[in-house]
């Protein structure tokens, strides 16, 4: 088994994950701390830090890359990566459920892919407005969860 002691690759590659993700929990709990404080709108704030956090010279989401790059399931490394990724998805259920969303638990995981996307189509495909179109596009499924659900039109009924 190879070493995963702090001076190992594989200790370097968990210690970067960690204060990568440090860094992250920082800026969007910064943000949420500043605020709107309307929770609607603080439901968006992971995707209005976006431009921020990635720069002009992305290469994606570390946590990913490094995902990709590390096969075995029991890596330390995965459990950063997941950690960070459940720790977004547990936000976003918790923002929602502040706004008063419909099913937040189910809203928050298209959030999540939403927000994953907006990383790589920036990132990869060069769409400099990624983070934006992924955040109007997070709002209309807000607002479709925060909107009362129309009743089925009754049956007519025949006598």
């Amino acid at each position: 088994m190879p070493d995963r002691g702090a001076g190992s690759k594989d200790g370097l590659v968990v210690a970067y994950l960690q204060a990568r993700d440090r860094r992250w929990r920082a800026l969007v709990t910064a943000r949420l701390d500043d605020g709107h404080p309307d929770p609607a709108v603080r439901v968006l704030v992971p995707f209005d830090v976006l431009p921020e956090w990635l720069g002009p010279d992305s290469r994606g989401c570390s946590f990913v890359n490094a995902f990709a790059e590390l096969p075995e399931p029991e890596h330390p490394a995965r459990h950063v990566i997941k950690a960070e990724k459940r720790w977004l998805r547990d936000l976003f259920r918790e923002l929602l459920a502040e706004a008063g969303a419909r099913d937040p638990g189910e809203l928050a995981v298209q959030l999540l892919s939403l927000h994953e996307g907006a990383i790589v189509s920036y990132s990869i495909v060069g769409e400099a407005h990624a983070a934006a179109s992924a955040r109007a596009a997070a709002g209309i499924l807000l607002a479709d969860h925060l909107s009362p659900r129309s009743s089925p039109p009754e049956s007519p009924t025949v006598s």
